[in-house]
């Protein structure tokens, strides 16, 4: 067994608390609820670059994300695999912006904002996530 399987495996059971923990904490001083605003305030891509930037933390630039999302939405794809989640920015993104998203699959070992994902994702887009690695 390879030595990143096992350090991602670790990271996973020391993140999932954390992500619980700071969850239950947003509930409780109302961040939730203010995030719940925000979040149906975002009428574009750019007031949803801004959310995901604040909660979600992309990695990639916001020309690269642009780009996909406009070239995406040409090709209208009803399903997209992602590999490499991280904390979910992207994801989001790619849910809001490309309108014909029904199915987003993402793929990594520990997906760490899942939960928040799923509650901010819109209703017509089914997401899944495989545990497994990204780099193999």
């Amino acid at each position: 067994m390879d030595f990143r399987y096992k350090l991602s495996r670790f990271k996973g059971l020391a993140y999932r608390p954390m992500e619980v923990f700071a969850q239950t904490l947003q509930c409780l001083n109302g961040a939730t609820k203010r995030m719940e605003l925000e979040y149906r305030a975002c009428g574009d891509f750019d007031a949803h670059w801004v959310f995901a930037r604040k909660h979600f933390y992309p990695c990639q630039k916001e020309a690269e994300i642009r780009g996909f999302v406009e070239w995406a939405n040409q090709w209208k794809p009803k399903t997209i695999v992602e590999i490499g989640v991280a904390k979910g920015g992207k994801t989001y993104l790619m849910a809001n912006g490309i309108d014909s998203v029904r199915s987003l699959v993402g793929v990594d070992f520990f997906p760490r904002s899942r939960d928040m994902l799923r509650h901010f994702f819109p209703e017509r887009v089914g997401l899944h996530f495989v545990s497994g690695p990204s780099v193999d």
